[in-house]
């Protein structure tokens, strides 16, 4: 629980520091907005435990310094380790009553991701490479919905219904891990024209980005994670630090 509360009050603090910033600078600084589709790849023992890349998305709102090659930016995106749809029978070691029980287990497992990003930009130009520091934290969240159907084995060994009320139940798994790093990338801009937006031009570049993301020790569920036992549905979290390797491509909006 400290750990957890640690986490909590440092995201916080860069939230504030996050949006003071932005408010200094809205007046005189050109806005950007970037959106990407991401994959996402853990890092060590994160990487073990997922198993998989993650799919997502990356989203960006800022604007540039007055005086200064930088660029200072909120980031929120998704990224998706795994939709698993599967159905468990369970056998207790009972003398009296051969009977069984049949889950349907939904899960959904993803990481939510939020930033305060700052972009060094050396070089103005249609094509502009660029260095990124990043700072925030990762929210790690598994969505289970379980339902379940008694079943009873007849004497000929076959499953066969002999209850058609079914319990249902939803649980939710969640971690916070302080999340920071750094990454660079290159924007080539492909337009630059008058869309009438704020009165000032409008750019759309092709974006190409990666970023490695250290990421503090968070407890959280896997696939194998879930398994069942005599009491029904089993969850065992399994704990790790959550550094990760993130690539996106997408596009970048300026006015």
């Amino acid at each position: 629980m400290p750990r957890r509360m640690n986490s909590t009050i440092v995201v916080l603090v860069l939230c504030f520091i996050s949006i003071t910033a932005q408010a200094q600078k809205r007046p005189t600084a050109n806005t950007q907005a970037e959106i990407s589709f991401a994959w996402g790849y853990g890092q060590g023992a994160f990487g073990d435990n997922l198993g998989r890349p993650l799919p997502g998305f990356l989203f960006s709102i800022g604007g540039k310094t007055p005086n200064l090659p930088l660029v200072l930016s909120t980031e929120f995106g998704w990224l998706s380790y795994g939709f698993d749809d599967r159905l468990e029978l369970l056998f207790p070691d009972t003398s009296t009553r051969l009977s069984t029980s049949f889950f349907s287990v939904n899960t959904r497992n993803s990481i939510m991701t939020a930033h305060f990003v700052v972009r060094l930009v050396p070089h103005k130009g249609a094509v502009e490479p660029f260095v990124d520091g990043f700072v925030g934290f990762k929210y790690i969240v598994s969505d289970i919905d379980v339902e379940s159907q008694v079943l009873l084995n007849n004497e000929n060994g076959n499953l066969i219904i002999i209850s058609d009320n079914r319990i249902q139940s939803s649980s939710a798994f969640d971690a916070l891990a302080v999340s920071y790093g750094i990454g660079t990338g290159v924007n080539i801009r492909f337009f630059d024209g008058d869309f009438g937006i704020q009165n000032s031009q409008t750019t759309i570049s092709l974006h190409l980005g990666a970023r490695y993301l250290l990421g503090s020790e968070a407890d959280y569920l896997t696939e194998n994670s879930i398994f069942p036992s005599t009491d029904g549905i089993s969850f065992e979290r399994v704990e790790s630090d959550t550094d990760m390797l993130i690539s996106s491509l997408g596009f970048k909006v300026g006015f």
